[in-house]
C-alpha cells in the first residue's frame, strides 16, 4: 500500500528517501507498480510526474522554503531534511544558477544550519568536480540568516557570486548587529578589509534601521557594483555621503524613510553626485522638481511612481526614454510643457489624472511616445470645474477633455483610455461632505443645447477615434442619437461598449449598433434609473416609463443577424425603487422573445455589477 499523505510537510523539496528515489526513476517505478492496484498506480505516477517537474524547475532556480508553522515534531524535523534533500538533488545533476533560501520559521540557529548544509553541499560538489562545476551566480536569502560565519560559507560556496539579495527588512529582526557585520564582511567593510565577493555587481539590501548604517558604509568596498536596491533613513550618519560615492552605479532603487526636508536634502546630494545613473527608481512621496535630476545626462529610466513630478524642465532630461510617475504637475493651460526629446514611455500611476494636466503635455514630435494611465485608464470630468452646476460642459472643460484625449490617442503606441466618467457630485473642500442630489446628473453638451438639432458630444467623441480602441466605458454621460452615430463613425472597431452609472442614452438608437459596430461582442447597460427619470427638456418633470422603450430597442438589436454579441443588464447604483425587479423582468421578457424567435436566450444576461 502506498503512503496516503500529500507530500513532505513544510518542504518544497522531495525528501531523499528510497521512495523519493523511485518517484524520480521511471524504470524502477514501473517495476514496483507492476502488481499494484490501478488507483495506486495512477496516484504514484502523478507523484512521479510532480517530482520530475519540480526537479527540472530546480535546475534553474533552487529554492529552500519552509513557510509552514512548525507545530509538531514531524514538521520540526522537516527543517533538518531540507539541506539533505537539496544535496541529493545536486548529486543527481541539479546545477542551478540561482539559489533562494526562504527559511522563515523555526529556531534561527536551526535555519542557519539548514542553509549552511546546502552551501557545504555546493562546496563539496565544486571540490569534487574542479573546472567543470559552475557555482550559482545569484543568491537570495532571508536576512536573519546572515552573520559572519554564514558570510564566509557563502563566499566559499559561491566565489563567483555577482548578485545578492537580502529579503525581509532588518528592522525588528533579531541580531541586527550580526547581520550588518556579516554583510560588511561580504562587501569589504569587515575587519579583514577586502571583499569576499569581488565580482558582485547587483545588490539588494533592506537597511532602513539606523543600526544598519554599517551596511551602507560597507558599500564602498564593492568596486564592481552596478545595481543597488536599498532603503535608508536620512538619520543614519553619513548615509547620503556614502551613497554619493558610488559613482560606478548604473541602476539605483532607493527608498528614503524619514521627514520630507531630510529626504529632499538626501535626494539632492545623491542625485547630484550619481550623474552616471542610467536607471533610477525612487520610492518617495514628495513633489519632485525636474531640476532634481537635471545633472543626470545618462538617465534613461526614471520611476517615481509614488511621487508627483513637476513638468517644468523635464525636456532637459535629454536621454530619458521611460518615465513613471504618480502624476505630472503642470501649470494650467494655455501653458504647455514639452516632455523629454527621447521619451518613449510615460506611465502615470495615480488613480486620477486631471484632464487639464494631460492636455498641457507636449510629447516629443516624431516619436512614438506611449502615455499610459496605469491605475485607472479613465478621464474624469468634474462638476463645477469642467461643467455648470446642472451638468452642461463648459467650453474650457470641453477643450480640456478634447486636449487630454488627443494627447493620449495621438502619442500612444497603444490606446490607454477605456473610460470617460462624469463626477456629478460637488464636494465641500473644507468638510469633505458630498452634496446630496435628488437625481443623478449626467454630462450634457456645451451650453446644454442637447436634443434634435442642438449641440452634442461629437467633439470629444471624434477625438477618441483610434484603431487601437476596442473597449469604451461611459459613466453618467447623456447620449443623443447623434452621439450614438458619432460612436459608430469614430470607433468602428469597438468590441465592448459599456454605458454605466446613469448614462441617459436614447434607447431607440441602440439598434443602429448592429450595422455600425460589426465587431461588437458585448453591450453592457445599467438600468438602475429605468422606469422614470427627470425630463430635462421640460423643467425637470418626470417622464413616463422607458422600460418598454428598452424592451423594443434591445429586441430589435439582438434579433438583427448582424449583431452576434451579448447584452449585459445591471442595476448598479439604482436610483429607482425596485430597479432590480425592473431589470430582471426586462431580461426575462427579452429572453422569452429570443426563445420564440429561435435565438439563444443566454445572449441576454443580468449581472449585479457591470465588469
Amino acid at each position: 500500500m502506498l503512503p496516503a499523505r500529500d507530500g513532505p510537510p513544510g518542504s518544497s523539496l522531495v525528501r531523499p528517501t528510497g521512495f523519493a528515489e523511485l518517484l524520480r526513476t521511471p524504470e524502477l517505478l514501473s517495476l514496483l507498480l507492476s502488481g499494484a492496484a490501478p488507483a495506486e498506480q495512477s496516484r504514484a505516477r502523478e507523484w512521479s510526474r510532480a517530482a520530475r517537474d519540480m526537479f527540472e524547475q530546480q535546475r534553474r532556480s533552487l529554492v529552500l522554503r519552509d513557510e509552514r508553522r512548525l507545530a509538531n515534531r514531524r514538521e520540526r524535523r522537516s527543517l533538518e531534511f531540507l539541506g539533505t534533500a537539496a544535496a541529493g538533488m545536486l548529486r543527481h545533476g541539479c546545477r542551478p544558477q540561482k539559489v533562494e533560501l526562504r527559511l522563515w520559521r523555526g529556531p534561527l540557529e536551526a535555519r542557519r544550519r539548514c542553509g549552511a548544509s546546502l552551501l557545504q553541499a555546493f562546496e563539496n560538489i565544486r571540490s569534487s568536480h574542479p573546472g567543470s562545476f559552475r557555482a550559482p551566480t545569484c543568491l537570495a536569502l532571508a536576512a536573519p540568516l546572515l552573520n559572519p560565519f554564514f558570510a564566509r560559507a557563502i563566499a566559499s560556496a559561491f566565489p563567483a557570486l555577482d548578485s545578492l539579495e537580502l529579503m525581509d527588512p532588518l528592522s525588528g529582526t533579531c541580531e541586527q548587529g550580526s547581520i550588518a557585520e556579516g554583510l560588511a564582511m561580504l562587501l569589504g567593510g569587515g575587519p579583514s578589509g577586502g571583499s569576499l565577493l569581488p565580482q558582485l555587481e547587483t545588490l539588494g539590501i533592506p537597511a532602513s534601521d539606523p543600526s544598519a548604517a554599517t551596511c551602507v558604509a560597507a558599500l564602498s568596498g564593492c568596486a564592481r557594483l552596478r545595481s543597488l536596491r536599498i532603503s535608508v533613513s536620512p538619520e543614519q550618519p553619513g548615509v547620503a555621503e556614502h551613497l554619493a560615492r558610488l559613482t560606478q552605479l548604473a541602476v539605483l532603487q532607493l527608498q528614503v524613510v524619514g521627514g520630507a526636508e531630510e529626504e529632499r536634502r538626501l535626494l539632492d546630494t545623491v542625485c547630484g553626485a550619481l550623474t552616471g545613473l542610467q536607471s533610477l527608481t525612487l520610492h518617495s512621496g514628495l513633489e519632485l522638481p525636474a531640476a532634481t535630476f537635471a545633472g543626470m545626462a545618462a538617465l534613461q529610466e526614471l520611476d517615481v511612481r509614488c511621487a508627483s513630478l513637476c513638468a517644468d524642465g523635464l525636456d532637459g532630461l535629454a536621454s530619458l526614454s521611460s518615465l513613471t510617475s504618480l502624476a505630472v504637475l503642470t501649470l494650467m493651460p494655455p501653458f504647455g510643457w514639452p516632455l523629454p526629446p527621447q521619451l518613449r514611455t510615460l506611465l502615470l500611476h495615480g488613480s486620477e489624472q486631471p484632464i487639464e494636466m494631460l492636455a498641457a503635455l507636449r510629447p516629443p514630435a516624431g516619436l512614438a511616445c506611449s502615455i499610459v494611465l496605469k491605475a485607472w485608464a479613465g478621464l474624469r470630468v468634474v462638476r463645477g470645474r469642467h461643467t455648470t452646476h446642472d451638468g452642461a460642459l463648459l467650453p474650457t472643460g470641453e477643450a480640456a477633455l478634447c486636449g487630454a484625449i488627443r494627447v493620449l490617442v495621438t502619442s500612444a503606441s497603444r490606446m490607454s483610455i477605456s473610460s470617460i466618467y462624469y463626477d456629478g457630485y460637488e464636494t465641500d473642500e473644507e468638510t469633505g461632505a458630498v452634496e446630496q442630489v435628488e437625481w443623478p446628473l449626467v454630462l450634457r453638451p456645451v451650453a446644454g443645447t442637447d436634443g434634435p438639432g442642438g449641440r452634442h458630444h461629437g467633439s470629444w467623441l471624434a477625438a477618441l477615434a483610434s484603431p487601437g480602441l476596442t473597449e469604451l466605458r461611459l459613466d453618467n454621460i447623456g447620449l443623443s442619437v447623434d452621439d450614438v452615430r458619432s460612436i459608430i463613425r469614430c470607433l468602428p472597431g469597438l468590441e465592448i461598449l459599456e454605458l454605466d452609472g446613469h448614462c441617459d442614452c436614447t434607447l431607440y438608437a441602440l439598434p443602429l449598433l448592429a450595422a455600425g459596430l460589426p465587431r461588437l461582442r458585448t453591450l453592457a447597460l445599467c438600468g438602475g434609473n429605468w422606469e422614470s427619470r427627470p425630463d430635462y427638456h421640460h423643467g425637470g418633470g418626470i417622464a413616463g416609463s422607458n422600460l418598454s422603450e428598452a424592451l423594443s430597442a434591445l429586441s430589435t438589436l439582438i434579433l438583427d443577424p448582424r449583431f452576434t454579441g451579448v447584452v449585459l443588464l445591471s442595476w448598479n447604483g439604482a436610483w429607482v425603487e425596485g430597479a432590480d425587479h425592473n431589470v430582471t423582468a426586462l431580461a426575462q421578457q427579452l429572453q422569452g422573445r429570443l426563445t420564440r424567435a429561435g435565438v439563444d436566450p443566454t445572449r441576454v444576461r443580468v449581472v449585479r455589477d457591470l465588469p
